[in-house]
């Protein structure tokens, strides 16, 4: 997504047309590594909120599923949350960014926006967590 940043934040439009397949995928050749900054950050959250626009207001825990292209991307979910908490563990030993933490964060919830997006599109929706409520 380094790219994609650098470049500037396009629409949810735009994301797609440069960086999905038409299966939902997403391109991740097409993506670099750069150095991060506010405005790096300040851009993600716009494609974030772009894409969030659309989606209705969760009130249950999702699950990962809804389609092999939203599974994939769960998983880079949680690949880069555990980076975003290795680099918060290095930061207390290291200098590290601050700016390289809040990326990693809107990152994973960049990520975490996609899956819902791309179960919805796969037509088997999002995965809820069926939760037992308990009584008193």
């Amino acid at each position: 997504l380094g790219q994609l940043l650098i470049g500037g934040a396009p629409g949810p439009a735009e994301f797609e047309k440069r960086y999905l397949h038409r299966d939902g995928s997403i391109v991740w050749a097409r993506l670099s590594v750069a150095a991060i900054h506010d405005a790096d950050v300040g851009r993600l959250e716009e494609v974030l909120d772009g894409f969030n626009a659309d989606l209705p207001p969760l009130k249950d825990f999702i699950l990962p599923g809804g389609g092999l292209a939203a599974a994939h991307c769960h998983v880079a979910r949680t690949v880069c949350r555990r980076a975003e908490r290795e680099v918060v563990t290095l930061s207390h030993h290291d200098a590290v960014r601050a700016e390289a933490i809040r990326y990693l964060n809107r990152l994973s919830d960049l990520l975490f926006v996609l899956c819902r997006v791309l179960a919805r599109r796969s037509g088997q929706g999002e995965v809820l967590w069926q939760h037992q409520r308990r009584h008193a």
